[in-house]
């Protein structure tokens, strides 16, 4: 019995850390607690380093928990800057990201998770639509949903990233656009359905 009581109270911190999730009404955003309107104050986070290694690698989860010793110190520059929303590019669905989440909820930051990565299948190709929509997008996102929508500090997921600046024939993104409503629709509907 005391060792269950322990496990309880060890808990008991992690469960009250958590964010009120952000619920849309209309075109604004409101605290689902408190009832306030919630106005981002974000920022893009991908700490990829100047130099050495990886300093060239542009597919690599820097939110995963095995890079605390990378975003921990980040998050608390992030805090005391008054962020209370931060955009991760190129997830990796399939690592841990728990520890990443707890500390951004406890430092009230929300995330915007990408869905996309570059990486080959992993984002809207620069072709017309519909081979603009890879046939594996809708798995990679379906992991990154599955991933972080257990999260009540994940605020978005971003199907597309800059969609402007992908040119077919000089059209300045529009060739895309069909393909992007199609992934919106069918992640929608996948989170409707779990």
């Amino acid at each position: 019995m005391l060792q269950v009581l322990s496990i309880v109270l060890a808990c008991l911190p992690f469960t009250s850390a958590w964010l009120p999730p952000i619920v849309a009404k209309g075109n604004k955003l409101f605290d689902s607690d408190t009832g306030l309107e919630f106005r981002i104050k974000g920022m893009a986070y991908y700490p990829r380093p100047n130099s050495g290694e990886l300093s060239d690698v542009t597919n690599y989860d820097w939110a995963s928990d095995d890079h605390e010793e990378v975003w921990g110190p980040h998050l608390e520059v992030m805090q005391d800057l008054g962020v209370n929303t931060i955009r991760l590019y190129s997830v990796d669905p399939s690592k841990a990201h728990d520890k990443f989440m707890c500390a951004c909820s406890q430092a009230g930051i929300y995330v915007s998770v990408g869905m996309a990565a570059p990486c080959t299948g992993c984002s809207v190709a620069d072709v017309a639509a519909p081979k603009c929509y890879p046939d594996d997008m809708f798995t990679r996102m379906q992991m990154v949903y599955n991933a972080f929508a257990v999260y009540d500090n994940t605020l978005l997921f971003s199907v597309a990233n800059e969609p402007n600046l992908i040119s077919v024939d000089g059209d300045s993104g529009e060739a895309v656009m069909p393909c992007i409503k199609a992934m919106i629709r069918d992640i929608r509907e996948y989170a409707d359905g779990c």
